[in-house]
């Protein structure tokens, strides 16, 4: 009995050996890895994972598993299949597939790996790594150039962001737009990038917008490039959408000067 030598021994732990899933089969041609995540590509409404091309293997690839139930951006994804649009992630094919980790289907998009990165994980509060003379050439012109294009086959992003924003080449000298079709039109977009009425909206019911929420989107995204960091990032919900309105309903002429006199008799500019 010494030391406890008869106590009851507890009950022993059980270990879970790691589930094996075999790549997942899109379209006879590309083999999804489950056991081979990227999250460095990640969006917030999809996972990513390694993919190969069974017809040339030496693509860089990766697919986005998206949320079972939750709807896509059809129309985008559409149009941007199988089609090169300059200034836009290169979108493969996409697809539904049985997805072994979540036990069900789901819908795969399949994209050129970009290879130098996310813009925003170069953030340094100083700026992004783009001189600010360089903007215009190497952010400016190619983002809304392809706002433009998709505008011109009548569909929208709406994920415009710095957090969606990739270097296509391991030099970092190119920067094209992210995914746009994994989830809703504005789904995932945080309050800050969306105008006024659609910021109130219910992420589910934002909708799909025009050429001028993408460019709203844009003139913000790159304000924050330019500054390196986000200004904003301590502001929640309510506070921002609150400030936005403010801002809104404040005259010119008021906002310019710092007029005091109330916002429901401005004076005209004092």
């Amino acid at each position: 009995m010494e030391n406890g030598t008869n106590a009851t021994p507890g009950p022993v732990p059980v270990v879970s050996a790691p589930v094996v899933s075999a790549p997942v089969l899109l379209n006879d041609r590309y083999q999804i890895d489950p056991q081979h995540p990227l999250p460095d590509y990640d969006s917030p409404s999809a996972k990513s994972y390694a993919v190969e091309d069974r017809r040339n293997a030496e693509r860089q690839l990766f697919a986005l598993v998206c949320t079972p139930g939750l709807p896509t951006h059809f129309k985008a994804m559409s149009v941007l299949r199988g089609t090169t649009i300059s200034g836009i992630l290169p979108l493969v094919e996409q697809g539904p597939v049985d997805w072994p980790l979540l036990g069900q289907g789901t819908m795969a998009v399949i994209y050129e790996r970009p290879l130098g990165g996310r813009l925003a994980a170069t953030f340094d509060g100083q700026g992004a790594g783009i001189y600010e003379n360089e903007l215009t050439k190497r952010l400016i012109d190619p983002l809304v150039g392809a706002v433009q294009r998709l505008s011109s086959r009548d569909t929208t992003h709406r994920a415009i962001r710095p957090d969606n924003m990739f270097f296509v080449d391991e030099e970092r000298q190119s920067v094209v737009l992210g995914d746009c079709t994994a989830s809703p039109p504005g789904f995932d977009q945080p309050i800050v990038f969306e105008t006024i009425e659609r910021g109130m909206a219910s992420p589910g019911g934002r909708g799909e917008g025009g050429v001028a929420e993408d460019i709203y989107a844009l003139g913000i995204s790159i304000a924050f490039v330019a500054l390196g960091t986000n200004p904003l990032a301590g502001l929640n919900e309510a506070s921002l959408l609150k400030a936005k309105s403010s801002r809104a309903a404040t005259p010119r002429s008021a906002a310019k000067s710092g007029c005091p006199c109330p916002l429901s008799n401005p004076c005209g500019g004092c």
